[in-house]
């Protein structure tokens, strides 16, 4: 599995994971009982304003993503921080992004299968 991020100077670098293990499967878990959890409890929605619903799910969102990044970091190895994913991955690519890293981790990929095809 590997991906291409942008460092502060603007300069692409890929960084590469040669194997998922369980390790990363068991934060890839987490990670989505998490979302599983923030996005199936609207904690009496009902009853707020328009205002505070809105800081609601903005609120739950931005934590959804912070949550997202972080997994991309932590199944990197920490070759990278936080902010390079920022930077580097545009709104619209995202959910590929991390559809792409779920999916190796989930499924056992390694760069050694791909690259021996």
């Amino acid at each position: 599995m590997k991906i291409t991020l942008l460092d502060s100077n603007g300069k692409s670098k890929t960084y590469k994971k040669a194997h998922a293990n369980m390790e990363d499967a068991m934060s890839v878990m987490e990670f989505q009982l998490r979302q599983k959890q923030r996005y199936s409890s609207d904690e009496d929605t009902e009853k707020m304003k328009a205002d505070e619903l809105e800081a609601f799910y903005i609120q739950r969102n931005y934590d959804a993503y912070k949550d997202a990044v972080q997994l991309i970091v932590n199944v990197f190895g920490n070759q990278f921080e936080q902010e390079d994913v920022l930077r580097s991955v545009k709104r619209k690519d995202f959910s590929d992004v991390m559809d792409k890293v779920i999916t190796s981790v989930m499924n056992g990929e390694s760069e050694e299968k791909k690259d021996s095809k």
